[in-house]
């Protein structure tokens, strides 16, 4: 009997160490991505995802790597209709098998943010069978695709009533079709390799504002990508050998942004990629100071791993040190403001044989959340997700 009870207990212990919940530490409950992406290969379908769309710095000759495929069994529920449409629905399983081993209960699913006539652009009606077929797990965000184009590649004083309307017909647009955010929307995204790009939009240009007022009145956030700018500042020297559409300078973000934010203080902006800095200047500091002055301000996590950190050759303004420990300053912000921070991994998922530079910010930004103690904790993984986009994690 004793042997029996030995073993029973030696079984338990293995099941809760190799439990999902053990490995995300997420125990008790599942955390909400904001910000994921789905893609299809190149040249198969006219649906793919721009390459690099968000991108990872990449020296010279730099080899790919292979992604990963995980293991838990997912069902779906949708026959596809088209062979785009199946190979985003392969890659959505792919992408909830990726969820069941961090515990994450539920995603925003989206189009990265793009210029008109853009190689490989797409729009978000090739995802949305992936996000019926999905059991409610995946959610839409979307605008990257349609409104972010009319965004950038309209100078701030071209924009007419016509250019409004047109605006402002797509996005009601996107939330009948379900979206429980805009985005990805851009106002400053820097090139990282020669086949990513480089765009750039005011964060007060016109149609900007007018999101604002109309996420404003509908009640869903602007997800937005933006690097960190006080100032017109030189270009750093990574980023000019890396990619030759970079301009030599890079205009200021932070100004632009804060007349956003008081614009309308009902619509809720939800900066994304907390911890990616290319420019050095996404300090804590700063952060903190935004968010004491900007109510309708939220912050998306978006943690580096150690090896993609080497890989792009620089350390700035990290949210983890090299043993994967929240560093002081970071976690002080988030016990401080954990009704203002959310995760957003980024992470590019295609289906399980696909082939692609992908980082590891998946795993890595959810596995910092576990340093931080509760109740702060439970607030980033999901509570403020869900009460900013509305989404029931349950």
């Amino acid at each position: 009997m004793k042997n029996w009870g030995y073993l029973a207990a030696m079984a338990l212990a293995v099941s809760i160490l190799f439990s999902v919940e053990h490995a995300s530490g997420l125990t008790g409950f599942g955390g909400i991505d904001t910000h994921i992406h789905l893609y299809a290969p190149p040249g198969i379908t006219k649906a793919s995802a721009p390459v690099g769309a968000s991108g990872s710095f990449r020296k010279p000759d730099s080899k790919q790597k292979t992604t990963g495929s995980a293991s838990a069994s997912v069902e779906f529920r949708r026959i596809p209709d088209s062979s785009g449409e199946e190979m985003y629905i392969r890659a959505a399983k792919n992408l909830l098998e990726l969820m069941n081993k961090r515990n994450v209960a539920r995603a925003m699913v989206m189009p990265p943010p793009q210029y008109q006539r853009q190689a490989g652009a797409y729009d978000y009606k090739i995802l949305l069978p992936a996000i019926e077929a999905s059991g409610g797990r995946l959610f839409l965000v979307a605008g990257g695709g349609s409104l972010n184009p009319l965004i950038v590649n309209t100078p701030p004083n071209k924009v007419t009533l016509l250019r409004k309307k047109a605006f402002e017909k797509k996005a009601n647009e996107i939330i009948k079709a379900g979206a429980v955010a805009f985005g990805e929307m851009t106002a400053l995204h820097v090139c990282m390799n020669q086949r990513h790009q480089y765009m750039e939009a005011p964060p007060d240009h016109p149609l900007f504002l007018l999101l604002a007022d109309i996420a404003a009145k509908r009640g869903i956030p602007i997800d937005l990508h933006m690097e960190a700018v006080l100032e017109k500042m030189p270009t750093p020297e990574r980023l000019l050998e890396a990619c030759s559409k970079n301009p030599r300078t890079l205009p200021p973000t932070i100004p632009g942004l804060e007349r956003l934010l008081k614009h309308n203080r009902n619509a809720k902006i939800v900066w994304q990629h907390t911890g990616w800095d290319n420019t050095g200047q996404m300090t804590p500091e700063l952060l903190d100071r935004l968010l004491h002055d900007h109510p309708n301000l939220f912050l998306s996590i978006r943690v580096l791993s150690l090896q993609q950190n080497r890989l792009e050759g620089f350390k700035r303004n990290t949210i983890t040190d090299p043993r994967g420990r929240l560093r002081p300053e970071w976690e002080k912000l988030f016990m401080d403001h954990p009704d203002r921070f959310m995760v957003g991994s980024d992470v590019f998922v295609g289906e399980p044989d696909s082939k692609r530079e992908q980082p590891e910010s998946f795993h890595e930004s959810w596995r910092a959340i576990n340093n931080l103690l509760e109740p702060a904790r439970s607030k980033v993984s999901w509570k403020t997700a869900a009460k900013v986009y509305k989404v029931d994690k349950r």
